[in-house]
């Protein structure tokens, strides 16, 4: 796997000795934060190497997290939301994900304590997800993240993920559930197919909108199989996609399961396994972060940089803290850390 450009130098991911065509503009999309858009998306004034060099180098980052005042970092793949949908041999995409995952351990390993892993796992094949699971748990990872849209086309409420939860919650791993490009996005059929890369400025806006559905789409899942009810001790992470859609799904799912909950198996409502089960990030931008928090509980609410992404924040600490000023110091401390 790697970098390449085009004749206009404009950078796209080579996977499996072929250009993955969505991937096309990947610099300035997966690197540019900070950077003024409308000129770093002109073909090939912005490459990924023109972005921080914390976001591949240990030293730089922890130089970075000094200067934001961020004691530790939790670090997610950031080029693993872009190939991963764009393969589906199962034998490389698991080599993929081991040499990924390898590397992030190494690269935390320049702190341990301040630099976080999560490994990337691939559920192409569920039973080779089992493996690098176990693999990664024995190594000191503790937690995985997952495409929310899984490339196996498989709904989390099928049984044959019931391993791959087990595995987790006997492990003590969390599992987070992230958002990631892929043509087959909410929409995807208003989209032409000349304009399926980054390049396009109607096509980047319009799929961050409904990716949040994937996350969504996860979500339910898990609840209409009854996962949380068979594992009750498993971790599950929302991430990238917002907070602010919390109270009304769970005010709508909640109505929905008085209704016709016998048909899912829940014993429970489903806001009362997210409040068990579950946390979600928010951005610092989200202006309804005090009012999830009174309804929901600080300790389930985690916040997040989206370093080094073009629609990251520079001062994603500042904005968080200017975001939650309202709630109380213990609150506040709960989401900032503890």
């Amino acid at each position: 796997i790697r970098i390449d450009k085009d004749d206009a130098g404009v950078e796209y991911l080579v996977v499996d000795d072929k250009p993955l065509p969505i991937t096309r503009g990947i610099g300035p999309t997966a690197a540019g934060i900070g950077q003024p858009l409308k000129e770093i998306f002109e073909p090939g004034r912005f490459g990924y190497l023109d972005g921080p060099s914390g976001a591949y180098d240990s030293q730089a980052r922890l130089k970075l997290m000094d200067q934001d005042r961020i004691d530790i970092s939790v670090l997610f793949p950031t080029l693993g939301l872009i190939w991963e949908p764009g393969i589906t041999n199962i034998e490389l995409s698991s080599a993929y994900c081991r040499a990924y995952n390898n590397w992030i351990m190494d690269f935390c390993s320049a702190d341990p304590k301040r630099l976080v892993p999560v490994a990337h796992i691939v559920l192409l094949d569920i039973d080779e997800a089992i493996k690098e699971v176990q693999r990664v748990s024995k190594l000191g990872i503790k937690g995985v993240f997952v495409c929310a849209a899984p490339a196996n086309k498989r709904a989390f409420w099928d049984r044959a993920y019931d391993p791959l939860w087990a595995v987790l919650q006997d492990d003590d791993l969390s599992i987070g559930f992230h958002t990631a490009v892929h043509e087959d996005f909410l929409g995807h059929q208003w989209i032409s197919e000349e304009h399926a890369d980054f390049m396009d400025e109607s096509f980047v806006y319009f799929q961050c909108l409904p990716l949040v559905a994937d996350v969504q789409a996860a979500f339910a899942s898990l609840l209409q199989g009854a996962v949380f009810d068979r594992f009750p001790h498993l971790k599950v992470n929302f991430l990238e996609v917002g907070a602010g859609w919390i109270p009304h799904a769970l005010d709508r799912w909640d109505s929905k399961y008085k209704k016709i909950g016998y048909k899912t198996g829940l014993k429970q409502l489903p806001s009362e396994y997210f409040a068990r089960q579950c946390w979600i990030s928010f951005d610092p931008d989200e202006t309804t972060i005090p009012y999830m928090v009174q309804r929901y509980g600080a300790e389930r609410f985690i916040w997040a940089s989206d370093f080094p992404h073009w629609d990251g924040s520079l001062d994603a600490l500042g904005e968080t803290k200017e975001a939650i000023a309202p709630l109380s110091p213990q609150e506040q401390q709960c989401i900032l850390g503890d």
